[in-house]
């Protein structure tokens, strides 16, 4: 069932008769309506007692703080996009095996009785796009180790440390994931880069990791060789590297000088590095080896110097993937993605299998295999 731009009710009392039960009620989406918060936790709890997969994208009618309870013995999959949780959110959920939260703790964050309390003893995926605090929002039973984890890092200036962070707490809660996907938002600065590199020292172990770059409205997308190079020291042992870079925003915005869209993190003419984030020892490779490495996907990428760099660098650290994958940005025209193409080409070996997508077209390829969903 899904409903939409709705405001309702269940009524009580005089002629309307007591709602009956959605037995045969497996999935639920309900979105952009209002809700009162008992009438929700009812709904889920008491009327559909075969709900199995539930998504929320709503918000509740009453103010100040209150609580929100999930508790179904049915449910496999939650997903959670609900404003106005102002006090503690629980979910007891026994045959839970997915849960992905947005954006319910972000704007009343620094209120000290923001909570969360789960307990879902078959997790194995989560996705977490919102702040966290390990003393707050608590997963009070559920594994060490997921099939896969997804959150958002950001780091901010000091203007706006009220949103740094975000889920990057998270990444100490599990001991290992099969697949980890990271976003992350990282301001040009010392400060929140050096608040990055010290929340990422420790990750769980993972096979596949994706990282995602994420550039807000006003500032490039930088630092992406030396984060990567970070986070890879902290994965030795993946199998699978997928990098999406954020830059599609501004080669439209810029036009088609791939020098003019470089981050300054890359060296100047005079081998200077501009960005306050960047160290020297962000690029020593030294004891980072992925030969256990058997694919790696870059996504967006537009040939800039730094993007380039990345690659290099990555080159440096003994791997020999059995596939190596490009996706170059829909808006790049012909001429464009010629140019983009040599490039690459000339950063590997004749031998190396290598497939080069523009606009879900193949470029180029060195057998015969399917095109990946890089990210979509």
């Amino acid at each position: 069932m899904d409903t939409r731009y709705h405001s309702f009710r269940f009524l009580h009392g005089g002629a309307q008769p007591p709602p009956t039960t959605f037995a045969a009620l497996r999935v639920l989406n309900i979105g952009c309506s209002v809700f009162h918060v008992s009438e929700m936790e009812r709904l889920i709890s008491s009327l559909c007692p075969r709900l199995q997969d539930l998504t929320l994208q709503t918000y509740f009618e009453l103010e100040g703080v209150f609580n929100f309870s999930v508790r179904s013995e049915t449910l496999e999959r939650l997903d959670l996009r609900v404003s106005r949780v102002n006090g503690r959110l629980t979910v007891e959920a026994p045959r839970l095996v997915r849960l992905a939260v947005s954006e319910i703790f972000i704007t009343p964050s620094l209120d000290p009785q923001h909570a969360a309390r789960i307990a879902a003893p078959k997790l194995a995926e989560v996705s977490w796009y919102d702040v966290y605090d390990a003393l707050r929002h608590q997963f009070v039973v559920a594994p060490r180790r997921l099939r896969k984890l997804q959150v958002r890092t950001c780091y901010m200036d000091e203007r706006n440390m009220r949103w740094s962070k975000l889920a990057a707490g998270l990444l100490q809660r599990f001991d290992a994931v099969d697949e980890l996907e990271l976003d992350l938002d990282i301001v040009i600065g010392q400060i929140p880069y050096k608040l990055f590199l010290k929340d990422t020292a420790k990750l769980p172990e993972c096979k596949v990791l994706k990282i995602r770059f994420i550039s807000n409205c006003s500032e490039l997308q930088h630092c992406a060789s030396s984060t990567v190079m970070h986070l890879i020291s902290k994965c030795t042992g993946i199998t699978r590297l997928d990098i999406r870079l954020d830059r599609s925003l501004w080669f439209r915005q810029i036009g088609e000088n791939l020098q003019q869209i470089t981050c300054p993190t890359f060296r100047n003419r005079r081998g200077e590095n501009n960005c306050p984030c960047w160290q020297p020892e962000d690029e020593i490779t030294d004891g980072i080896i992925l030969d256990s490495l058997e694919e790696l996907y870059i996504i967006n990428f537009t040939g800039a110097d730094d993007e380039v760099d990345m690659v290099k660098l990555l080159l440096r650290c003994k791997l020999i993937p059995r596939r190596v994958a490009f996706r170059l940005p829909n808006d790049m025209n012909n001429e464009m993605c010629e140019k983009v193409r040599e490039k690459i080409t000339s950063l590997f070996l004749p031998n190396t299998k290598l497939e080069i997508y523009w606009n879900r077209t193949l470029l180029q390829k060195s057998k015969s295999i399917g095109i990946p969903n890089l990210f979509g």
